[in-house]
C-alpha cells in the first residue's frame, strides 16, 4: 500500500487496526531489512505504511508515559532534546571544572537488536501496567516477522531497528 492510498483511507484503517488489536488478531506485515549508511552500515527494518503508522504512534505513547523516568542527560529520540543540546551541556560542564577529564567515544554495537524479549516485556509490564491489548501489541512488535531472500522468519530478539519503538 502506498502512502497516498493509506492517507486516503487512514480512518478506516485505524478502526480496523484497533479492532484487531483489541481482539488480538492484529499482525504486522513482514518487515524488509534494508542496509543504510549513517556513520557505518546499519540494517533497518522497513514496514508497510500502515504498520509504520501504528509502531510510531505506539512508540510515541510509550515515550510520553516514560518521559518522567528518563534522566535529563538522555537526548536520543526525545522531543525537545538533541545531540547539539547534549554537546552544549558537556561544553558548559567542561568550562566550569578544573578537573582532568577523559572522554571516550563509543558506539554500542547492536544494542537494540540484541535486547531479550523477556526483559523487554517484563519492563513494559512493570512500568506501564498495560491493558492486555497493549501487551499483545508490544509482543507483536518484539517478535515481528522479517522477509529476506524469499523466506519469512520471526525475530527472536530485539526490537525493530530503525523505528521509534526501539
Amino acid at each position: 500500500i502506498s502512502f497516498l492510498e493509506f492517507s486516503k483511507a487512514a480512518d478506516k484503517f485505524i478502526n480496523v487496526a484497533m479492532r484487531g488489536i483489541k481482539e488480538g488478531t492484529f499482525r504486522l506485515q513482514p518487515a524488509k531489512p534494508i542496509s543504510i549508511i549513517a556513520d557505518k552500515v546499519r540494517v533497518i527494518h522497513r514496514f508497510s505504511w500502515p504498520d509504520r503508522f501504528i509502531l510510531t504512534h505506539f512508540a510515541r505513547c510509550i515515550e510520553h508515559l516514560a518521559s518522567s523516568l528518563y534522566s535529563e542527560s538522555l537526548f536520543s529520540y526525545r522531543h525537545g532534546r538533541s545531540d547539539a543540546g547534549a554537546r552544549l551541556r558537556v561544553s558548559r560542564y567542561l568550562a566550569q571544572t578544573q578537573s582532568r577529564i577523559w572522554i571516550a567515544r563509543r558506539d554500542i554495537s547492536k544494542y537494540g537488536e540484541s535486547m531479550d524479549h523477556g526483559i523487554i516485556m517484563a519492563d513494559f509490564e512493570r512500568l506501564f501496567n498495560p491493558e492486555p491489548e497493549l501487551l499483545k501489541l508490544m509482543q507483536e512488535a518484539c517478535s515481528f516477522t522479517i522477509e529476506a531472500d524469499g523466506t519469512v522468519k520471526r525475530n527472536n530478539c530485539g526490537l525493530p531497528t530503525g523505528t521509534f519503538l526501539q
